[in-house]
């Protein structure tokens, strides 16, 4: 009746420890605005400026630069070379609102006037003459025929050079005569019996 009881209580006991199954609560994330981690940029308005160098350099040739700006931002300047043989670049040129703008005075070689953009070239270059080469028509050989020579070929043949063996020789063999005893019979020696006869038989 104990065991009974027993057994009767265990399940009981246990119900209490069965697992509870069901969906996990959902959370959702948070989020949070980053931190700023700088401080925006002052402003500085332009400041008015000015700079400029010009350079000879002794045989001949110049370099040179010119520029200004003003507090609105505006620059106007000019930079240029000239070399040892006369040739020269000079460039004038305005950034303002409204872009960049330059006009370029040169006598390069190879130059001419025009306008392309918003830059203005002014060449005081010569223009270039372009002749046409001298057309030459092409002359052409009758190509040259050569017989081809065709020689028999020649058999050539080398004898094999004649290989002499001495011969080779064996001593003879000789072999010592085989010598046998004579053949000497003894004379037998026989004895006639003697016979004696009595007188009167």
């Amino acid at each position: 009746m104990i065991q009974i009881l027993f057994f009767a209580i265990i399940p009981m006991a246990m119900a209490g420890y069965e697992p509870v199954y069901g969906p996990v609560p959902y959370a959702a994330p948070t989020y949070a605005a980053p931190a700023k981690a700088y401080a925006p940029e002052p402003y500085y308005p332009p400041e008015p400026y000015s700079f400029g160098y010009d350079i000879n350099d002794g045989y001949g040739g110049a370099l040179n630069q010119q520029e200004t700006g003003d507090a609105h931002g505006n620059k106007k300047g000019s930079y240029g070379y000239k070399d040892a043989y006369g040739i020269y670049r000079q460039v004038d040129y305005v950034a303002d609102d409204y872009g960049f703008r330059a006009t370029i005075k040169t006598n390069e070689p190879g130059t001419a006037n025009q306008d392309p953009a918003s830059v203005q070239l002014q060449s005081s270059a010569p223009p270039v003459q372009y002749a046409p080469a001298p057309y030459k028509a092409p002359s052409y050989s009758a190509p040259t025929y050569v017989e081809p020579v065709y020689s028999a070929p020649r058999a050539v043949y080398s004898a094999p050079a004649p290989v002499y063996k001495a011969p080779v020789y064996a001593a003879p063999v000789v072999k010592a005569p085989l010598y046998r005893a004579s053949y000497n019979p003894v004379a037998a020696a026989y004895s006639i019996p003697s016979i004696s006869y009595a007188k009167g038989y």
